[in-house]
């Protein structure tokens, strides 16, 4: 089994010399984390103080928390176009 590996080359840097891109590489090399925690509450509260008369009442709570994680190598192409 033959896998193509697809390489774009970049724009011309500022000094004439160009970086390749390979999709294989880039996966490898760098990492994108999302942590997500949530938490959600809602209560209701109903009071029938009289036959025509109700009160209502309600309470929400709601509690996030995210944690993003990014890293690239110094094999990766942001790496070695910011070295070039």
């Amino acid at each position: 089994m033959k896998v193509a590996i697809m390489c774009m080359t970049d724009v011309p840097l500022y000094n004439g010399n160009t970086i390749n891109y390979n999709i294989i590489e880039e996966r490898n090399n760098t990492s994108n984390v999302l942590k997500t925690q949530s938490l959600n509450a809602v209560f209701d509260v109903d009071w029938k103080i009289l036959p025509k008369l109700t009160l209502r009442s309600q309470l929400g709570l709601q509690r996030d928390h995210k944690d993003t994680e990014q890293y690239g190598g110094k094999n990766s192409y942001f790496a070695r176009r910011e070295r070039a």
